[in-house]
């Protein structure tokens, strides 16, 4: 009876990390949204999920007093979302609940669990934190590590939303402001009770415990397989962002699948011991939020800097009010990732997805071409004007209010 009563409190706790896991921002239309006509109101849910930006963040501090879009001196905008200077304390203590009571529900069923009817887990999963398990899950975060850093600097369509939803869980969680000693002790306790929770739920317990429930023979390739691909299709389902966007939501849970899939791999090759993989998982999580805010950071100095040293060309700007003017200005340095001061059609692309609008790749190539005065395949200031205003005169057909998929 305990046993039974101790696994449907597991699976409650589950449910509610899954669900309190993902914070939905509120509907928000930024400064930047009405100032380039782009004013659908957008929904960017933050996905607790390990992923990163190319960090192409916008942020303007405006005077109040003067109704430039009502910010406050210490707030700024990434696109759609207002970022405090300061960070917020609530999300981050909400996020670090939830693996607490992810993790304290693990311990309950194992205080509970019979070595005759569980035989598995008794036989498979242990906990050695000595030397040698704790440099051989560093060097197992390693390709973890790589493999998300390359999928942050990607310009792939695939990853721009899911970029752009780590970046702002960084930009929530720490705030605007460089501080990277912070940043950093901060991300490593979050990353190591992620790490811990996480791998004794889906690879300590999870493998074993499924393999009981169902039959399987865990001593069989088979039957290891098996357990294994249900356990990385599970921790790969409870990334799903609810109020997100499918095609969103599908990327993200089979790259989280195979997440699940290596880190259940380095759980079987340490002979069960969990904590090869817990250390793996701590460390590429304490990354990816440091280097989210680190490259946050970056941008916005790079972005300052170059906005407010930039001169227009007055045959440009003669056809836009200020507004519009200024905050295409910030939008422009806070797309240019490569920082070179030109625009590729990906760049553009991500800064409008990142604003909450979507645009047909065709119509996007061909406004992209009109705007391009020398033809080199790349925008410059005065070109991105010029595509802003082309943009403003078609928006009502290029930005309809039926999102569409894109590929």
């Amino acid at each position: 009876k305990l046993e039974k009563q101790a696994l449907l409190v597991c699976m409650v706790a589950l449910l509610l990390c899954t669900a309190s896991s993902f914070v939905a921002l509120p509907r928000l239309t930024s400064p930047y949204n009405s100032a380039l006509g782009l004013d659908r109101p957008v929904q960017r849910p933050l996905c607790r999920a390990p992923r990163r930006d190319r960090a192409v963040f916008l942020r303007m501090v405006e005077d109040k007093e003067e109704g430039k879009g009502g910010l406050a001196a210490s707030e700024a905008m990434y696109f759609s979302t207002r970022v405090s200077e300061k960070g917020n304390p609530k999300l981050l203590y909400d996020l670090i609940r939830n693996q607490i009571l992810l993790g304290a529900s693990c311990v309950w069923t194992l205080s509970v669990i019979d070595p005759q009817t569980d035989p598995t887990y008794f036989a498979t999963t242990s906990f050695d934190p000595s030397l040698f398990p704790l440099l051989l899950g560093a060097i197992c975060s390693a390709p973890l590590v790589a493999a998300g850093y390359a999928i942050s600097r990607s310009e792939s369509r695939t990853w721009v939303d899911i970029n752009s939803a780590t970046s702002q869980l960084a930009l929530r969680l720490f705030g605007g402001k460089k501080a990277l000693a912070t940043v950093a002790v901060t991300s490593s306790i979050l990353g190591l009770i992620t790490g811990a929770a996480e791998e004794l739920s889906f690879r300590g317990l999870g493998m074993p415990l499924i393999a009981d429930r169902i039959g399987l023979d865990f001593s069989s390739p088979s039957g290891l397989a098996a357990a294994l691909l249900i356990s990385s299709v599970t921790f790969g389902l409870g990334h799903w962002s609810w109020g997100g966007e499918n095609r969103d939501n599908f990327v993200t849970c089979a790259l989280q699948s195979c997440t699940g899939l290596y880190l259940g791999t380095t759980f079987v090759v340490a002979g069960g011991n969990v904590v090869v993989p817990g250390v793996a998982h701590a460390i590429y999580d304490a990354f990816t939020l440091l280097e989210a805010h680190v490259s946050a950071v970056s941008q916005i100095e790079y972005a300052n800097e170059k906005s407010a040293a930039s001169r227009l060309q007055d045959a440009v700007t003669s056809t836009l009010d200020e507004a519009v003017v200024e905050n295409a200005r910030n939008i422009f340095f806070l797309a240019d990732t490569t920082r070179d001061t030109r625009l590729s059609i990906a760049e553009v692309r991500a800064a409008i997805r990142q604003l909450g609008s979507l645009i047909s790749e065709e119509d996007l190539a061909d406004i992209f071409a009109q705007s391009d005065s020398d033809g080199d395949g790349l925008l410059d200031l005065n070109d991105f004007f010029i595509f802003v205003a082309l943009l403003k005169d078609t928006k009502t057909d290029l930005l309809p209010e039926q999102s569409s998929i894109l590929w």
